[in-house]
């Protein structure tokens, strides 16, 4: 038996993990091995946009806070919009409750 070289050892190695069955990035939550409109949290953030520009289209105000994250902070260029530092009660132990930043979205002027 001759060696074996490295390169081929790698390609070997590439094709066999890629052909394992990949993660999944959602939660399939009827089991039915395929990403529903309900499961996809980024539709969650589109019917959101949908939403308001509905709100903002008829002149109507509003006011909304979101997690602080850069999908949320890209779609709220067109409005009005702050960032607030919050802290979080969810933690039963108050030791253990810490800080995350907000997105306040608007569409009126403030003050």
């Amino acid at each position: 038996m001759g060696k074996v070289s490295v390169k081929l050892i790698i390609l070997f190695l590439s094709v066999f993990l890629l052909s394992l069955p990949q993660p999944k990035t959602y939660r399939d939550l009827n089991k039915n091995g395929r990403l529903d409109v309900y499961e996809n949290p980024k539709a969650d953030i589109e019917r959101l946009t949908n939403l308001l520009k509905l709100i903002d289209s008829r002149k109507a105000f509003f006011l909304m806070n979101y997690p602080d994250c850069p999908m949320m902070r890209a779609i709220a260029l067109r409005w009005y919009r702050r960032s607030i530092e919050i802290r979080r009660t969810i933690s039963g132990q108050v030791s253990s409750r810490g800080y995350t930043t907000e997105i306040l979205v608007f569409n009126f002027e403030p003050d």
